[in-house]
């Protein structure tokens, strides 16, 4: 039979257990005749008010859900999310399985347990005691039974008539007397009465004289036990007991009044009891009292019927409508209740596979029939979402050929896009800076329209100020032609930035979200530092230029050194002698040499010269020194001593005029060849121009970007066929990494922060380990020598990612020092990594060749696949095990390069993994295969979780398949915070690696833009510990070693471990 289900007119609805509502088909067995029909709320809402037919939904799995009296369990369920049902529906399982459990007891138990209830004041103990044929239940007009009143033959209790209040919290043992108190039969409406607050189980035992036949207690073949129960409608903490204590009964005889038939609390027990029991045992009380006692009937028997059809069915023997009082008057006849009590005897006794079996039966019939209705709703929303899947892959899978198709042209005009403005940036920047300085040394202001102008000359005796305010005004141009270059590069990287979004339009889907980031031109050439207690603030960035020890930069105009006026700012005595008397080539090499000391003979050359231009004529240098020597002949003349005062009185006065009227002119030229030459001259070799200090300056964020360009295309050339290799090692790590969800018990796995606030909280970071740097050594007080390594790798990484080159000094300095003075050293793979990552983030080839040689020294330490069969290994004078544990041991390395230690491990997993992808040499590749084979052969259990006996410290190199660790739960709380390393008093090798690890993490992200959930998944756990170290471990700038805290006092180690986490946090986010 096929069963449609009806589409929703409105919007989506969850599928899951009492609601469905696709147009699918399910085709159920025959014999349960299941529908999973259900028609939509809006459609329907009438007649599910009115009547919701039981075979629709769920018989023991529906979840009994209201909010408010005109909500039913379909419109709710309906707005639930899925797994909001499956938990809920678990909870349900679960309760049924214990039923489950309770039900093979009772099958089991040769006896059996009649549970006599109702609504209050039904009569249910005065029929107890019309079945006892003597009054022992307490009767009153008011509700008197507050207890379960539990009767059994006296023979069990050695034929002793008696109470037995058990003791709460024990397991009642009719022979072990600590388990309950004794009482007489008397006391029994005593200790009904002084219980009505406590919820009580009493054992009664009683003697019944009648014969076998007519005894129900005492029918010699079956032990039974009558339990008079609390009304329903009490309390609700009764109601839920006796709901409760249903499960453990075989029979259930429900006593309605005639006067009021079944209420609403009646028909929720009837409904919950009839799940289990299809036939129950109903007794309508006090019926000789009703006048129409057709009507009673009618509507007694039709409320029946709805509430559990297989007793309506049988009604003749299972319903019966009696005056239980006047069963307990002597000597009077009562056909109607001894007709009852024998069906309930027969139904008890004889019919014992209905009354024992069948009630077992239906709740197992219900159960696998709401099973196979829940497989098939599962069904029918997985279909729905497969084939939802399909549908959306086929509309994205176009464009995702188009985007493929399109990448090398969108990578090929980003390439451009970066090679023309990196080129742009630079040749502008220094252009507008030559240019500046030219215009500067010939006395002229370096832009066109400068802050502060050329004063006006005052006079003889203003001419000091008049040389200090065109120091300042030239000096303040030069200021002036650094912000217009600044400026011109922001507008080309301006209209970079506008013509990368064209290119996104071009290349991007319609409907995929653009990147909302708002590119600030302003925000070029200064960073954001965040203070350690107290808001942001602003810091411009000092470039150091030529000049040494002047310290040049931005800002020349203000610099108290070089406002300072000398006696050369008027005078160029050394200018004026090369002028005059050096040759073409001297003069063009050394005229800008202001160091020189002036001589008694530059003195003299200004005074001749002013001569022979007041003479009216120029001589030849070589002229007048002949002249000069001369000179003491014309002496001898009379009448030339006789004009040599004159003479010399008109030179001095021609002389001065001269300088007067020429100063003026002359001061502007004389202030601006000397502040050029002061910015251009090269003194030491470690120091640069001007102009070149500010071009690299200021294009500095366009040539990272070429310089990462340039990486990635270099990467891009390695053979495809070298990854084969790696594909194949990929396949067999699927099978260590099948659950890449995030744990919803990890604390805090997001995270919110600015860019710029990471990235100024992992400068501060890396700033307070420095002052630990012994630059004698390369290392830092308080941790080892490795570990000092991984200081530099993160301060590396830390240029790499924000695009800066904050530590290139003393990344380089630390990285040569270290490495010409532990060549060689146990460990020295550590700050090959460094060393790598020094390349990779300021492209200084000598760091790669440190890298390349120590890979080359372990690489001899290295178990090859030759080895591992022999038994040998070549720099080692003892056999070694070429399997362990069934796994070949090739791969592994050995720890130390000595010819006896024993030690093996994998030291350079990631760096050969680094160097292959770098330079595309196979021998790299398949040297990092074979180490992480040997890692995940050896090292990882099958299911991916590093082995117990191990520790996070066992997890040497950066490993590429390190991300299957992440949920073990050998080196982490519940929380996901790594719990190793947490030492506050000792360093150790476990505070160390877990930094590593993190970085490792790291590097699997960004190789693996295709797994987004294991990026995810990464992100999450890195978020995890960056949330933990500065909500939980922070003290200022410095971090615990203990991630999960308190906040402790500095430790260079713990210091050392949190830095990865910090500097990670600039890549693994991004908002």
């Amino acid at each position: 039979m096929d069963h449609t289900i009806p589409s929703v007119q409105g919007g989506d609805r969850n599928c899951f257990s009492s609601s469905y509502c696709l147009s699918k088909k399910v085709s159920p067995s025959k014999k349960l005749q299941r529908s999973v029909t259900v028609s939509p709320i809006s459609e329907n809402t009438e007649e599910e008010e009115t009547d919701e037919d039981a075979t629709s939904d769920f018989n023991v799995l529906r979840l009994d859900l209201q909010l408010g009296p005109n909500s039913t369990v379909t419109s709710l369920v309906s707005q639930l999310e899925k797994s909001s049902i499956a938990n809920l529906l678990d909870e349900r399982i679960a309760a049924s399985l214990s039923h489950v459990d309770k039900l093979r007891l009772r099958v089991e138990d040769t006896s059996s347990k009649v549970l006599v209830t109702g609504d209050l004041n039904a009569g249910k103990s005065t029929f107890v005691n019309a079945l006892l044929r003597r009054e022992v239940m307490p009767v009153d007009q008011q509700p008197c039974t507050t207890a379960f009143c539990e009767v059994h033959d006296a023979a069990e209790n050695q034929g002793v008539e008696e109470v037995h209040i058990i003791s709460q919290g024990v397991t009642y043992d009719v022979n072990n007397e600590s388990t309950f108190t004794r009482a007489s039969l008397s006391e029994l409406e005593d200790i009904v009465g002084e219980n009505e607050d406590h919820e009580r189980i009493l054992k009664l035992y009683l003697a019944d004289t009648r014969t076998p036949s007519e005894s129900l207690l005492n029918n010699g073949v079956v032990d039974i036990s009558l339990i008079d129960a609390p009304g329903l409608n009490r309390d609700s903490l009764k109601t839920t007991a006796l709901f409760a204590r249903q499960e453990e009964i075989d029979v259930v005889v429900f006593v309605v009044s005639a006067e009021n038939h079944f209420t609403l609390s009646a028909r929720e027990f009837l409904t919950n009891a009839s799940k289990e029991k299809a036939y129950l045992f109903i007794v309508v009380n006090k019926f000789e009292q009703i006048k129409n006692k057709e009507k009673c009937r009618r509507l007694v028997l039709e409320q029946i019927r709805q509430l559990s059809p297989r007793t309506h069915e049988n009604a003749d023997d299972l319903v019966h409508f009696v005056d239980s009082a006047a069963a307990l008057q002597p000597y009077t006849a009562n056909p109607t209740f001894d007709d009852l009590e024998s069906s309930l005897r027969s139904f008890v006794l004889v019919k014992r596979s209905k009354s024992k079996l069948h009630p077992v039966s239906t709740y197992l019939n219900n159960l696998l029939g709401d099973i196979e209705l829940l497989a098939g709703a599962n069904s029918i929303v997985a279909n729905a979402e497969l084939d939802q899947a399909r549908e959306s892959l086929a509309q994205v899978k176009p464009v995702l050929e188009r985007m493929k198709n399109g990448r090398e042209s969108l990578e090929e005009g980003l390439e451009t896009l970066e090679e023309e403005g990196a080129s742009s940036a630079s040749s502008s920047s220094k252009a507008t800076l030559t240019q500046a300085l030219e215009r500067v040394g010939q006395g002229k202001l370096g832009v066109d329209k400068p802050l502060i102008p050329l004063p006006s000359y005052p006079g003889i005796l203003g001419v000091w100020d008049y040389a200090r305010d065109v120091r300042k005004a030239l000096l303040a141009s030069l200021d002036a032609a650094v912000a217009l270059a600044e400026d011109e590069v922001r507008n080309i990287t301006s209209a970079g930035v506008d013509r990368i979004k064209e290119l996104g339009e071009e290349h991007l889907p319609v409907g995929v979200e653009r990147n909302r980031r708002v590119f600030m031109p302003e925000a070029m050439f200064s960073t954001i530092r965040k203070a350690s207690k107290g808001p942001t603030k602003s810091r411009k960035s000092l470039t150091v230029v030529a000049g040494g020890v002047h310290g040049l930069g931005i800002g020349l105009a203000q610099r108290s050194e070089m406002l300072e006026t000398t006696f050369f700012d008027l005078f160029d005595v050394q200018h004026q002698f090369w002028l005059h008397f050096s040759d073409g080539e001297s003069d063009n090499a050394s005229k800008e040499d202001e160091t020189t000391a002036p001589t008694v003979l530059g003195l003299a050359s200004v005074g001749v010269g002013a001569l022979t231009m007041v003479g009216g004529q120029a001589v030849g240098a070589k002229g007048l020194i002949e002249g000069i020597i001369r000179v003491t002949d014309l002496f001898g003349n009379e009448t030339v001593r006789k004009w040599a005062a004159p003479v010399l009185g008109a030179v001095t006065i021609g002389m001065t005029a001269y300088l007067i009227l020429e100063l003026p002119a002359s001061i502007p030229k004389t202030v601006g060849r000397r502040i050029r030459a002061s910015v251009v001259h090269l003194h030491a070799e470690d120091q640069i121009s001007f102009v070149d200090a500010h071009t690299s300056r200021i294009s500095l964020p366009w040539k990272n970007v070429e310089k990462r360009s340039k990486l990635r295309r270099r990467l891009q050339r390695k053979p495809s066929g070298q990854w084969n290799g790696l594909e194949n090692l990929e396949g067999k790590s699927l099978v260590f990494a099948q659950d890449l969800g995030v744990p919803l018990t990890w604390r805090e796995f997001s995270n919110s922060r600015l860019l710029a606030e990471r990235i100024s909280i992992a400068e501060d970071a890396i700033n307070t380990i420095l002052p630990q740097l012994d630059t004698s050594n390369a290392q830092f007080d308080g941790i080892g020598y490795w570990q000092s390594g991984n200081v530099f790798s993160a301060m590396a990484n830390f240029d790499h990612l924000a695009g800066t080159t904050t530590y290139e000094t003393q990344v380089i300095n630390g990285l040569n020092t270290a490495f010409s003075l532990y060549s060689n050293f146990d460990q020295y793979g550590w700050w090959a990594t460094a060393a790598y990552y020094g390349y990779r983030a300021y492209g200084d080839e000598n760091l790669l060749s440190m890298a390349i040689a120590t890979w080359t020294h372990v690489s001899q330490y290295v178990i090859s696949t030759a080895d591992a069969s022999s038994g040998t290994q070549p720099n080692k004078d003892f056999p070694i095990a070429g399997t362990c544990f069934g796994e070949s041991m090739a791969g592994g390395v050995f720890w130390r390069p000595t010819v006896d230690d024993t030690g093996i491990n994998s030291i350079t997993t990631g760096l050969s993994a680094f160097l292959a992808e770098t330079t595309g040499d196979t021998t790299y590749t398949n040297a990092a295969i074979l180490s992480a084979e040997w890692i995940q052969n050896l090292q990882i259990n099958a299911d991916g979780i590093v082995l117990d006996t191990m520790s996070l410290a066992t997890l040497r190199g950066q490993l590429y398949i390190a991300a299957v660790a992440i949920k073990s739960s050998a080196w982490e709380g519940s929380n996901g915070i790594i719990t190793e390393g947490a030492s506050p008093t000792a360093n150790n090798d476990g505070v160390g690696f877990k930094a590593i690890f993190i970085r490792g993490l790291d590097e699997v992200s960004v190789r693996s833009s295709d797994n987004s959930a294991l990026q995810i998944l990464i992100h999450s756990y890195n978020d995890v510990q960056y949330n933990a170290l500065l909500e939980l471990a922070d003290n200022g700038t410095s971090y615990s070693s203990s991630w999960t805290g308190p906040p402790q006092g500095f430790t260079t180690w713990g210091q050392l471990a949190a830095l990865d986490v910090m500097v990670t946090a600039i890549n693994t986010n991004s908002p």
